[in-house]
C-alpha cells in the first residue's frame, strides 16, 4: 500500500533530496549537509568488506557519524570502539575474542524494481512503500525491500550460528515432521499448497543452494496499516551468504507464484556487488 496522502515536503513537486540529513520541517527545505546519498561509504563484518553508496545505509545513520562511513580510517577506528564488531586494530581482522555481545550492524534497503537506494528515513516511515520528494507514487509494482547480512560469504555457512533455523528445519523433515504452521487452521504453508492469502502464512523452500524460510502476514489487510509483511532468512550455500530480508506480503507467494524470489536474488546481487577487497594499500 502507497503511503497515503504524500506529505507535502515529500511531494512529487519537491526537489529530490541528495544527502541524509537534507531533512525538510513542515514543508521547508533546509539546506544539505553531509555526504550526499551517491557518496561511498564502507561497512564490515566479521572481516569482510563492502564498499557501497551511502544511501543504502538505511534507517540513516546518526549526522554526527555519517562522515565516518565514508572515510576508511576514520571508519576503522570507530570499529575498534565498537564491542558487537570483534574488530581488531592491531591486524586489522576478525577477532571472535574481541566481540563482547552481538547486534543489528548495518541495515540496507532498497527499492524494487529498480534496485535504488530509498530517499527516506525508514526510521520514521513504516511502510514500504513510502513517497519519496520529486519521485512518481509508488505503484503495487513498487516496494522497498530491507535486508541485513548475517553471514558474509565466509567458508562454513553450513555450521554457523545464521544457519541454525535451516538445519533445524532440515532435520524435522527429514524425520518426517511437520513445520511450524503446517497443516493447521490458524496459517498457510508453502509446503501445504498454494497460498490464498486469507490467513497469515509461511514460505519455507530449499532448492539445495537456496534456501528461503519466511513468515508472512495475511493479504488480507493489504490496503491497511501498517503495510503486511514477510521477513525471515535466506540462505546461499554457493555463496556462503545469510541475509535476513523484509519485503511486502503481497511479494511473498500468491497461489504457486514464489514472488519472493525477485526481492531475494536482488537482495543477494547486491551484497556481492558490494563485496570489496578491502583497504589494502589504498589511499581511500
Amino acid at each position: 500500500m502507497a503511503e497515503p496522502g504524500c506529505p507535502g515536503s515529500v511531494g512529487p513537486n519537491q526537489p529530490i533530496l541528495k544527502s541524509a540529513h537534507q531533512g525538510r520541517i513542515e514543508g521547508e527545505a533546509a539546506a544539505a549537509s553531509g555526504p550526499t546519498f551517491d557518496t561511498p561509504s564502507y561497512f564490515w563484518k566479521m572481516g569482510t568488506w563492502f564498499k557501497l553508496p551511502l544511501g543504502y545505509r538505511n534507517p540513516w545513520p546518526a549526522k554526527e557519524s555519517t562522515p565516518a562511513l565514508t572515510r576508511i580510517e576514520d571508519y576503522k577506528q570507530a570499529l575498534a570502539k565498537m564491542p558487537n564488531k570483534g574488530f581488531d586494530p592491531k591486524t586489522g581482522r576478525y577477532n571472535p575474542d574481541l566481540q563482547k555481545r552481538t547486534g543489528i550492524d548495518g541495515i540496507f534497503a532498497f527499492w524494487m524494481p529498480s534496485k535504488r537506494y530509498v530517499e527516506r528515513n525508514r526510521y520514521n516511515v513504516t511502510g514500504l512503500r513510502p513517497c519519496e520528494a520529486g519521485r512518481p507514487r509508488p505503484t503495487d509494482r513498487d516496494y522497498v525491500v530491507e535486508f541485513q547480512i548475517t553471514w558474509p560469504f565466509l567458508p562454513g555457512s553450513e555450521s554457523a550460528g545464521a544457519t541454525r533455523v535451516f538445519r533445524a528445519a532440515q532435520e524435522r523433515l527429514g524425520e518426517g515432521d511437520r513445520l511450524f504452521g503446517q497443516g493447521g487452521i490458524t496459517y498457510e504453508h508453502s509446503l501445504d499448497g498454494p497460498i490464498s492469502g486469507s490467513r497469515d502464512y509461511f514460505i519455507y523452500d530449499d532448492d539445495g543452494d537456496l534456501a528461503v524460510k519466511m513468515t508472512c502476514w495475511t493479504l488480507q489487510g493489504i490496503q491497511m496499516a501498517p503495510e503486511p509483511t514477510c521477513s525471515g532468512h535466506i540462505w546461499q550455500r554457493s555463496s556462503d551468504l545469510v541475509l535476513y530480508a523484509m519485503f511486502p506480503a503481497d511479494k511473498g507467494q500468491v497461489g504457486v507464484d514464489q514472488l519472493w524470489r525477485e526481492p531475494v536474488m536482488a537482495a543477494i546481487g547486491l551484497a556481492k556487488q558490494w563485496r570489496w577487497q578491502g583497504p589494502g594499500n589504498s589511499n581511500e
